[in-house]
């Protein structure tokens, strides 16, 4: 699930924004705020995926805990 919600993220990102031309792009304000909230969705999710790690990474080492 969490490698598919990733995936899904950077293929959404492909289709709106064609990373090899953004050196060369003149954009508006409406583009800007658009790219500024993928990579705050993706922050997001990363940070959602953090927080799994570490929950179930904590799990784990009190299991092996003598």
């Amino acid at each position: 699930m969490q490698q598919r919600r990733i995936v899904r993220w950077f293929e959404n990102m492909r289709e709106r924004l064609p990373l090899a031309e953004l050196p060369s792009m003149t954009m508006e304000p409406a583009s800007k705020n658009e790219i500024r909230a993928l990579i705050l969705e993706f922050e997001d999710l990363m940070v959602e995926e953090l927080i799994d790690w570490y929950q179930i990474s904590g799990h784990d080492v009190l299991e092996l805990a003598p």
